[in-house]
């Protein structure tokens, strides 16, 4: 059996922003505007250690709503991930999984290049038992 850790993206392993009018507050929409919060990247890789598997799970509805782009939302991931290893060569994440849905019922998954549809929200009962993680 796996052991897995789940975490959040942007509060947990990224800073939070400010955002640029009322609407936007909270939400990262600029490749620019990823920083890691301090010790992230070694946190992750001493879960690693213990023998997790890192799971970050995320809700992107920024994209729905037209203020950021899947391509956009990819390269921000990817910057993520770039400065988790560059802080900690064993920060590394196992699956990104993310809804773009402002309904919060619609799921993707990033798993560099892998994208497949789920069903579930990070805070909807039931969710993690229902997926497949491999």
């Amino acid at each position: 059996m796996n052991k897995a850790l789940f975490l959040d993206r942007d509060g947990t392993i990224v800073k939070e922003v400010e955002g640029n009018s009322p609407e936007t507050l909270g939400y990262l929409l600029t490749v620019e505007d990823v920083e890691l919060i301090p010790r992230s990247a070694e946190a992750i890789a001493q879960a690693r250690k213990l023998g997790f598997k890192i799971i970050v799970i995320t809700n992107q509805s920024a994209v729905a709503r037209g203020w950021l782009t899947i391509e956009e939302l990819h390269k921000i991931n990817e910057k993520m991930y770039s400065l988790l290893l560059e802080e900690n060569p064993d920060a590394r994440i196992d699956a990104l999984y993310y809804s773009l849905s402002q309904r919060w019922n619609h799921w993707r998954i990033f798993k560099r290049t892998r994208i497949k549809e789920t069903q579930y929200r990070n805070d909807q009962t039931g969710r993690i038992g229902k997926w497949n993680f491999t």
